[in-house]
């Protein structure tokens, strides 16, 4: 009975030693026929990673350039929209000055003239009488005989200023209206001014996060490019160290064949 069970167990083991010897043996083929492949595809992969990386760092440093140009573009167009406001606002009082003087004082100015006209008429109708009795006499040898009387040529100047108020304050009522709208404007071009300025802080925001992105994939790449020059070495060594671990595996079946071939010995003693 002790016999079978060392015959048994002799067996056992001697069958585990040639599996974990044909294991061993494979795997030793394996590594060295894979270390080549292996390499070139680790290779190629840390190729495609650092293109990826470049064009990334590209595409970034397109998309920072371009911030870069809105925001000079931005700055430019708002510092336009503050000079035209400017200018609007310089506009909106020159308009309300003008408005005033045409409509209060420019107005007043003329219906006080029309008013004097017509008093200088009144006093044209008396010079007219008086000439025209003086240059009856038989003394003064001329006649006053105008086409058109002093009094009526004064009448039809005064008569043509009676319009003009109206149509100055029609005008002031006019230039009151646009300096409202240019008002409005004003603030418009203010209000837009502003929201550039928040656009601008947005995009120098924007231009942060990329530095951010640009600086996370110069390391990624440094770091693939120490992998890549590290690479041939690494799956030496990986190779290495794999060889050692089956040769100790190969030794390790070696011995127990042995102590199983000693079972069956002892069996057969």
């Amino acid at each position: 009975m002790k016999g079978t069970l060392f015959r048994i167990a002799g067996g056992l083991l001697i069958v585990a030693a040639v599996i974990g010897l044909v294991i061993s043996l494979t795997g030793l083929v394996w590594i060295w026929r894979m270390e080549k492949p292996a390499l070139t595809m680790l290779t190629d992969t840390a190729d495609l990673l650092d293109q990826t990386f470049q064009s990334t760092t590209q595409l970034l440093e397109i998309s920072n350039s371009t911030l870069i140009l809105v925001k000079d573009t931005l700055e430019i167009t708002q510092t336009s929209l503050e000079d035209v406001a400017v200018a609007m606002g310089t506009t909106k009082k020159i308009t309300t000055t003008t408005a005033k003087f045409l409509g209060d004082d420019l107005a007043g100015v003329i219906g006080e003239t029309e008013a004097a006209l017509k008093s200088v008429q009144k006093s044209a109708g008396l010079i007219d009488d008086t000439l025209r009795v003086v240059t009856r006499l038989p003394l003064v040898g001329a006649r006053y005989a105008p086409d058109k009387p002093l009094q009526e040529s004064i009448g039809e100047v005064a008569d043509s200023l009676k319009s003009m108020p109206n149509s100055l304050e029609e005008i002031q009522s006019n230039l009151n209206a646009t300096s409202k709208d240019l008002t409005t404007i004003q603030k418009n071009l203010d209000e837009l001014a502003v929201s550039l300025t928040e656009t601008e802080t947005q995009i120098t925001e924007a231009g942060a996060v990329l530095t951010g992105y640009r600086n996370v994939l110069n390391a990624s790449q440094n770091s693939v490019s120490l992998f890549r020059e590290n690479l041939a070495r690494s799956v030496r060594t990986l190779a290495v160290a794999g060889t050692v671990l089956l040769v100790w595996l190969l030794i390790s079946q070696i011995g127990l064949a042995i102590q199983g071939f000693d079972l069956i010995s002892r069996k057969l003693e």
